[in-house]
């Protein structure tokens, strides 16, 4: 019966429903059954008796006493009843048990959320003694970027996560200090080519890391301040970098990149053996491009970083007057002893 049936009348009990529910008790008597004996079937006792109490209490009895007692009772009307009470109630639905508690999620670190958060940490020991300003850097990529993102999309916590590591690589002193990264087990690779950890990118930088040898540049002649010294002169308003596309999320990032800047300054460049490479301005836009794998674990900290991409896309372009399989000694000004 829904709730919106009709209000059953409850004036007077119905004699002939309920009689017919106990008779059909009584004839459901308990096993072995035996046939009704004669008069039973009518309402009456089958022991003969004197109108005194039967000595076997059956259910006739307690059916005649129960209607003679309906048929007793006054007929008074019931109170009124309201519509909730009167209408019945819903059947109760079993509800599911709870789902068990899911783990909290780490929250997303500040390095993921600002291109620069982790130039306001405190007590760090920077390489210029005081963090870096990236302002040249910034607004040269805020001026030029291609590809734009939308807040709090993955490809630009994937560049927020990308640019604060760089500063960390490039600018602190301790490997413990580098937010960005899981040093226990942090390596970076270049095309495949030798693992390197958070140590040795502290000592030889990441241009070093990311060039290595080269018929224009050596990454063994060339020391972290050297190879900054070398490309920031270079490109003075800037050296961009933006992620163009991400083709997985973590924990197994994977995207593609763009680097670019003007040479409107000099390139020089040590060779080893006293050998320096020298190139004149070009005055014209470089740009390259490659490929990123980096593996982050459950908080978010990189554990490690492939990058694959042609050097020669990035000095070729700055050594325009000369072939890439020029040999070391015709790209210098003096000969080795």
């Amino acid at each position: 019966m829904g709730f919106f049936s009709k209000k059953p009348d409850r004036s007077k009990p119905d004699l002939n429903a309920l009689s017919s529910t106990l008779k059909a008790t009584s004839l459901t008597a308990s096993s072995p059954k035996k046939p009704a004996a004669a008069g039973a079937s009518e309402g009456k006792c089958p022991v003969v008796h004197n109108e005194g109490k039967c000595p076997v209490a059956h259910k006739v009895h307690a059916e005649a006493s129960s209607a003679s007692n309906k048929a007793a009772a006054p007929n008074v009307a019931a109170p009124p009843v309201s519509s909730a009470q009167s209408s019945e109630a819903p059947a109760k639905v079993e509800q599911p048990s709870e789902a068990p508690a899911k783990a909290e999620q780490p929250a997303v670190p500040n390095y993921m959320l600002d291109p620069n958060a982790v130039l306001k940490d405190k007590d760090v020991a920077w390489r210029l003694g005081h963090a870096p300003s990236y302002d040249i850097a910034n607004n040269k990529f805020a001026k030029e970027r291609q590809h734009p993102h939308k807040a709090g999309s993955l490809e630009e916590m994937v560049s927020n996560l990308v640019k604060n590591w760089e500063k960390e690589a490039s600018h602190k002193m301790k490997g413990e200090q580098w937010r960005t990264v899981d040093v226990t087990s942090y390596t970076f690779s270049c095309n495949g080519g030798q693992k390197f950890s958070s140590a040795e990118m502290i000592e030889m930088g990441t241009y070093n890391a990311l060039i290595g040898e080269h018929a224009y540049y050596s990454s063994a002649a060339t020391t972290f301040e050297d190879s900054h010294h070398c490309f920031r002169n270079a490109l003075p308003t800037g050296f961009a970098w933006e992620v163009t596309d991400v083709y997985s999320g973590p924990p197994k990032a994977c995207f593609k990149w763009r680097h670019w800047g003007l040479m409107s300054g000099k390139l020089v460049c040590p060779l080893g053996h006293g050998r320096t490479l020298e190139a004149d301005p070009t005055n014209r836009d470089i740009e390259l491009f490659g490929i990123c794998v980096a593996e982050l674990n459950d908080k978010f900290k990189i554990t490690s970083i492939e990058v694959f991409y042609d050097p020669h896309q990035l000095l070729g372009s700055m050594v325009q007057d000369f072939s890439p399989l020029a040999t070391v000694g015709e790209l210098t000004e003096e000969e080795p002893a």
